[in-house]
């Protein structure tokens, strides 16, 4: 388990390099009420604006953007693989596709020294329900 600075929110899911690749992808183990845990999958979008995270779920159906590929950046635009939806990097706001108006589901960034943490928006609960 990741430390928590106080007041920061929650446990992290992930830690990343504050260099990196464009998009990243991570996973996390997420309790269920029934059956354990699973795996969450999440994008980290590293950009000119600065860091930003996601869940890796397209709001259309649920499935992961990328579908077994590294996920791309395409002139500030995420792509879901499944049906085309394209997201603002910026937001995660959808502006084409069958999810047109729709946002991918935000985690929260904290930039520490050497990293980048990645957690639930506070007051979230990670049930393992779809986001």
């Amino acid at each position: 388990m990741i430390p928590v600075p106080p007041n920061s929110g929650g446990p992290a899911l992930a830690e990343l390099a504050v260099i990196g690749p464009p998009v990243e992808a991570f996973a996390w183990l997420s309790p269920r009420a029934v059956g354990g845990a699973r795996v969450r999958r999440g994008l980290l979008v590293r950009d000119g604006e600065g860091p930003r995270a996601y869940f890796d779920a397209c709001p259309h159906w649920g499935t992961p953007l990328a579908a077994g590929a590294a996920p791309q950046l395409h002139d500030g635009h995420l792509l879901c693989a499944a049906h085309g939806a394209l997201f603002r990097a910026r937001d995660g706001y959808c502006v084409s596709g069958p999810c047109e108006g729709a946002s991918l589901r935000p985690l929260v960034v904290d930039r520490l020294r050497r990293s980048l943490r990645i957690r639930l928006p506070d007051g979230a609960l990670d049930s393992g329900a779809e986001p």
